[in-house]
């Protein structure tokens, strides 16, 4: 007689444990398929986050490499412009020592054309 009546309630609790049960198992399901998107999230940004760096580090070294370049192109700019002064002092000497060079091959010219017109002058008479 005893069992008659602890036997309802003994169902009730049965089939509210087996509702707690249900309950906490589409809870753990939930939770797995929430932890299966973020794991795939984090695999995402990962990809991504590896993809950024792998494009940061080939600008860096671009940027490197075009460092150097520009360094070379200095140098050659350096050495090209002390050629360029050299020419120009070089130019300007030799237009200095020209000039009286011209005056003295000019003079020498009228001299030796007075000459040749003294002798042609001397030597017809």
């Amino acid at each position: 007689m005893f069992t008659l009546y602890v036997l309802p309630f003994l169902v009730v609790a049965l089939a509210m444990l087996l509702g707690f049960c249900r309950a906490q198992h589409h809870e753990r399901e939930s939770l797995r398929e929430e932890l299966e998107q973020l794991q795939a999230t984090i695999r995402q940004r990962e990809k991504e986050r590896d993809s950024a760096l792998q494009e940061l580090f080939l600008r860096f070294s671009e940027d490197g490499k075009l460092s150097r370049e520009k360094s070379q192109f200095q140098a050659k700019l350096a050495e090209y412009e002390k050629y360029a002064a050299l020419t120009q002092l070089a130019l300007g000497a030799a237009h200095e020592i020209n000039n009286p060079l011209l005056g003295i091959l000019s003079h020498l010219e009228l001299e030796l054309r007075s000459n040749n017109a003294s002798r042609l002058r001397g030597g017809s008479r």
